[in-house]
């Protein structure tokens, strides 16, 4: 191709191409990837890459003389321009880079990275861009140095990287030119591997470049001929009983050395982990066909790599597993554990029997339908159902049923096992009047495990007066073996036909048990009686609940019914409590279910209270019947409160040390746990701030696990958030408080609240508030607010959305000057809240730390203590040193800069009394030394200790010292 390639930089190649200790002579070149771009299509990616389409376009292209380059064109979005090339295998030995690439444009705000190459957990190993009207290279997460100054647009460039993977730099030469200022430089990442190669530009900028006649090269300094290899090993085809599955592999082997007669295996095994698996006698070909023994079981496929020549024998590579299941539909399981059969269509139902669907509805008496769970086991389920109360005999034989059913393999027949007990809730939010009811029936004790099908049943006896379309199935959820939702061990179930459910020793005295007697006053299943007040005046609290032993309550549901009219506020509460002594209004929004056709029907009408994820703890509910409610309604005809496993629950810290990184954290909206939840990677160590927040009555989380630590500039907040509507927040500006956001409330004024009592309640003048948006539509939004005042400190962020939409990470660098922070390495202490607010959530949610609610958050006698870890100070940015001739009046200031230079400096000098008496400004050399001399004869009438302050540009902390003058 006609590209500028001087002879001087053949040359150069020739003798940089291994600048590294490994003898040529010891030392295999073998090319990992090597393209041209000659032979791809006009307009696509190169076969082998990875690219994005449409308006962030990474495609080949051609000048006019018909040479291919690969080219990009950032239109000002919100997405990255990208092109991948994944290595084969991770490089892990010393390798070279070499390329020509040119930029279209050279204004200072363009960037475009040219080289970038990461390892396989996703980070950044090296990195040259185009950067306005240079070549630079990152080594910190904002931080660019520059290579070669003064390029220019579209001319092309060749660069050469030789990487050395055991010292962990690298050095590049530009047009066979070594750059002083990339030479043996540290890798951005020390990784031991590098897996990819990108091609990309920065999103929200405009611009164009091109890449062409890229060559990796790696250096293998054994030339033993290397084993081949199998990658990609998976297992393709139906997974059931009787069918053929085939394994799949990627062959390869690093002299090209051609595949001999590779050797298959196939295992079955009760984990998908592969644990405990065997070997399955004869299965030794690519294809198996799967048998009676292998449904409710995993197979994997195991291959070892065989080559015709040099060393044949590859390390056997075994596949992920797969689930061989029963004949059927099977349901889908999302990622959290849930499914939910909408019942548009049966094709969810593994079988059924006598049922028929319509509109949306599973209708049938006598009939039943059965679900299959797969791969997992049901853990719990609900189902919702619409019945007419007026057509209804109410006996057991008019119910549904669940059954845990179990297959017979031999007569491939469903056998019933286990009734499954149920607690039936009512929904009249969902009503439209009061003849067709509306209920959810859910699992009252444990599903059997291994419960892998589940039978439902309908009512069998023929009704007083309807038809089957009297009683209709229109949904049904599952939970299946991965949900992590609290499971329900079973029920305290009040039916209202006395008091011996409650805790001894209440008053109920203004309780009475009323027989039903009257069939149209409440008709509904298993009710004979209910409970009600002598005196409706008089509130009641004496219907108290406690957990089994060694067990917390983890849902309660609340049923009354009134007549004619409904109250307009809710006339029952739920109150909980740890100890049974001190108890709390649990008034989670959207708990009270109140009948959506108003209060003048003349009958019966049922108010419901469903609270279905109580938090951790608690032993103890109440049900309080507000008093002054017409006719001494509600007529409480149940109580059901779920329990489940004792959670302990640990009192929360509120006195935290942030400890301090060895090295900068890289904002890659990634913070890393390990199998126990406690912080690693570059957040090992931190100590955890958790906003407990709540779970909602669909089972969501909200909350966050923050993570905060240290460097000598900056402030890193690394936070897990919960949230099932995350980085809802399209707001600007000072208005992002309105949205989804995190805050932080900080001061260091008056910690233990002796010389300002009056504002344990609220802020001082001095502290800080932080607001972070957790939106992404209109770029990362933050601001500070400092007595009344708004600033934005320079603030960088990352967000990254949860796999499973339910939340997402938020990682921010605040300089530490903005908190007002100075020798945090001192030990300094800070009062610290942290508030986050869901902008989808009532009331926007807004959890704390240590407070709940908007007007909490501020009240800083409730913060917590965060403590700096104590650390070695850093090395000085600065020199500084002043001195005053008495004879001739001169002031002479100087110093050196140690980490910048050729800045820009400022001199500013106070005298005793605190007042500038002078002002000045000079530039650094090249070595960073600076003077300041100045005649101050007009001061000799004001003797006394004048403080000299020196600062400047890209020096954090400006030193302070002092002169005498007399």
């Amino acid at each position: 191709m006609r590209k500028r390639i001087t002879m001087l930089l053949i040359v150069t190649l020739l003798f940089s191409i291994f600048p590294f200790v490994i003898p040529k002579a010891e030392a295999a070149i073998v090319n990992v990837l090597s393209q041209d771009f000659e032979t791809t299509t006009i307009g696509q990616a190169p076969a082998g890459w990875t690219a994005t389409t449409g308006a962030n376009l990474v495609s080949v292209a051609q000048d006019t003389a018909g040479n291919g380059y690969l080219t990009t064109t950032e239109t000002n979005n919100s997405v990255a321009n990208t092109a991948t090339y994944a290595f084969a295998a991770p490089i892990t030995t010393d390798f070279s880079v070499d390329m020509q690439v040119m930029t279209k444009q050279t204004s200072s705000s363009y960037e475009g990275y040219f080289l970038l190459l990461k390892d396989s957990a996703g980070d950044k190993v090296l990195e040259l861009l185009f950067n306005g009207s240079t070549i630079a290279r990152r080594y910190g997460s904002n931080l660019k140095s520059t290579v070669l100054s003064g390029i220019v647009a579209n001319d092309w460039y060749n660069i050469h990287v030789d990487v050395n993977m055991t010292t962990k730099q690298y050095s590049v030469s530009i047009d066979g030119l070594p750059m002083s200022s990339a030479t043996n430089v540290a890798l951005y990442k020390q990784a031991s591997e590098v897996t990819d190669y990108s091609f990309a530009s920065y999103r929200f900028q405009s611009g164009t470049m091109q890449l062409d006649n890229i060559t990796v090269s790696k250096f293998v300094a054994d030339p033993t001929n290397q084993a081949p290899t199998a990658s990609g090993v998976t297992v393709n085809g139906t997974t059931l009983s009787g069918q053929v599955l085939t394994g799949s592999y990627t062959y390869a082997d690093t002299e090209s050395n051609a595949q001999g007669t590779s050797t298959f295996k196939w295992y079955r095994g009760t984990n998908a982990d592969g644990t405990g698996k065997s070997a399955i006698s004869g299965a030794t070909s690519l294809s198996y066909t799967a048998v009676a023994a292998d449904v409710n079981r995993y197979l994997f496929f195991e291959v070892t790599p065989v080559a015709t020549a040099g060393t044949l024998t590859g390390t056997p590579v075994l596949s992920p597993s797969v689930y061989i299941r029963y004949p059927g539909n099977v349901l889908a399981f999302d990622v959290t554990g849930r499914t939910t059969d909408a019942l548009n269509q049966l094709n969810l139902v593994y079988s059924q029997s006598g049922v028929t669907l319509s509109s949306g509805s599973v209708t049938g008496i006598g009939g039943n339908f059965t679900y299959y769970s797969g791969a997992q086991d049901f853990k719990s389920f609900g189902i919702d159902v619409t019945y007419n109360k007026w057509t209804m005999n109410f006996t057991p034989l008019d119910d549904l049923s669940v059954y845990e059913a179990t297959y017979d393999s031999q007569t491939g027949t469903l056998v019933d096992g286990n009734k499954v007990t149920l607690v039936r809730k009512l929904h009249p939010e969902l009503m439209s009047d009061v003849q067709y009811v509306k209920a959810t029936y859910v699992a009252a004790s444990p599903i059997t495990a291994g419960t892998k099908f589940l039978r439902v049943k309908m009512p069998t006896a023929a009704f007083n007066s309807g038809t089957a379309s009297d009683f209709k199935v229109d949904q049904v959820a599952f939970e299946g073996s991965l949900s992590t939702l609290a499971r329900i061990d079973g029920y305290v179930e009040d039916t209202m036909v006395d008091f011996s459910k409650y805790v001894s020793g209440g008053d109920t005295s203004n309780l009475q048990v009323v027989p039903l007697t009257t069939s149209t006053l409440i008709r509904t299943f298993n009710t004979t009686s209910y409970v009600k007040r002598t005196n409706p005046a008089v509130a009641t609290t004496a219907m108290t609940f406690a957990a089994p032993t060694g067990k917390d309550f983890k849902s309660a549901y609340l049923e009354g019914y009134y007549y004619a009219n409904l109250p307009s506020t809710p006339a029952f509460e739920l109150w909980t409590s740890m100890n049974g002594t001190d108890f709390t209004l649990y008034n989670l929004s959207g708990i009270y279910k109140h009948p959506a056709f108003g209060s003048s029907a003349n009958n019966s009408i049922p108010d419901t209270l469903h609270a279905n994820y109580l938090p951790n703890g608690v032993k103890y509910v109440r049900v309080r019947l507000a008093g002054n409610i017409a006719n001494g309604f509600p007529n409480m005809t149940k109580l059901a409160f779920g329990y489940g496993a004792e959670i302990p629950v640990v009192p929360a810290d509120y006195d935290i040390t942030i400890k301090k990184t060895a090295s900068e954290i890289t904002l890659d909206g990634v913070v890393s746990t390990d199998a126990s939840g406690n912080p690693s990677g570059e957040w090992a160590g931190s100590e955890l701030i958790r906003i407990q927040g709540l779970t909602d009555n669909n089972g969501d989380q909200h909350g966050a696990d923050i993570y905060l630590k240290y460097d000598d500039k900056k402030l890193y907040l690394g936070a897990k958030i919960k949230d099932p509507t995350p980085m809802n927040n399209t707001r600007t500006g000072t208005g992002i408080w309105n949205g989804d956001a995190l805050e932080l409330f900080l001061g260091d004024e008056d910690m233990d609240f002796t010389q300002h009592p009056e504002a344990v309640g609220t802020m001082l003048p001095s502290d800080r508030q932080l607001v972070l948006g957790s939106g992404i539509e209109n770029g990362y939004q933050w601001y500070m607010n400092t007595q009344g005042a708004n600033s934005k400190p320079l603030v960088f962020m990352e967000l990254l959305r949860d796999a499973d939409g339910r939340g997402y990470t938020m990682e921010a660098a605040i300089p530490l000057y903005a908190l007002g922070i100075t020798n945090p390495w001192e030990g300094k202490a800070l009062l610290l809240n942290a508030a986050l607010s869901d902008g989808s959530y009532a009331s926007r949610g807004q959890w704390g730390w240590t407070t709940n609610g908007e007007s909490a958050k501020r009240a800083r006698g409730q913060f917590g203590t965060v403590t700096f870890e104590q650390a070695s100070a850093p090395t000085a940015e600065m020199s500084l040193s002043a001195s005053y001739n008495n004879s001739t009046n001169l002031l002479a200031v100087t110093g050196q800069t140690t980490q910048v230079n050729t800045r820009l400096m400022t001199l500013l000098v106070k005298n005793a009394a605190g007042a500038t008496v002078y002002f000045e400004q000079t530039q650094s050399n090249a070595s960073g030394n600076f003077t300041f001399s100045h005649n101050l004869s007009a001061l000799e009438a004001f003797p006394g200790t004048y403080t000299v302050k020196v600062g400047g540009d890209g020096v954090r902390i400006p030193r302070v010292t002092t002169v005498v003058i007399n």
